[in-house]
């Protein structure tokens, strides 16, 4: 990595959010992110490239919604989650040609988790049971990027991915 003084941006955007009781038992979130970032200045080697560069981890949209169910059953709390997110685009680098060579294009993600908590084990003793799964629709996701250098150029990147589909239970006892 390099650090370097990129001498003056200007970023503007806006961010909401919100949480909405639609029943007793059924709560929706959601947030949006836009972010408008660019450089004003950026002098490299003596030349302003900011016309050429971009702003690196600087997604222009963010969206993220959920619904959560809660209900209380005989023998436990019955709690379900979904959440879906999506991510804009963005670069990794703020030049040509590794910001194309590392980009990430844009993904989105589905999450959902469903739990039993509270069972009464007896002696103040509780266990929590629940099964998720994460990336649900397999989505292939880039998070971070190294450009490859071979010795004249940078002609590749070595990138890092999100998890894949991804599946599991927890089971928890609290005493």
């Amino acid at each position: 990595s390099i650090v370097e003084n990129a001498g003056e941006a200007t970023s503007s955007g806006f961010e909401v959010e919100g949480l909405v009781l639609l029943t007793d038992e059924l709560t929706a979130s959601f947030s949006y992110g836009y972010l408008d970032t660019e450089f004003d200045e950026y002098i490299l080697n003596g030349t302003d490239i900011a016309d050429d560069a971009v702003a690196p981890y600087s997604p222009e949209n963010k969206l993220s919604l959920g619904l959560e169910y809660v209900k209380d059953v005989s023998f436990a709390e019955l709690r379900a989650r979904f959440d879906y997110s999506y991510t804009d685009s963005m670069y990794f680098y703020y030049d040509e040609p590794k910001a194309t060579l590392t980009a990430a294009e844009d993904y989105s993600l589905i999450n959902i988790r469903v739990a039993l908590l509270g069972i009464d084990m007896g002696s103040d003793n509780t266990l929590d049971i629940s099964v998720w799964g994460k990336n649900l629709t397999d989505e292939e996701y880039r998070l971070n990027g190294i450009p490859g250098f071979d010795g004249a150029a940078f002609t590749y990147g070595i990138n890092y991915y999100g998890d894949p589909r991804t599946y599991g239970a927890d089971v928890v006892l609290n005493f």
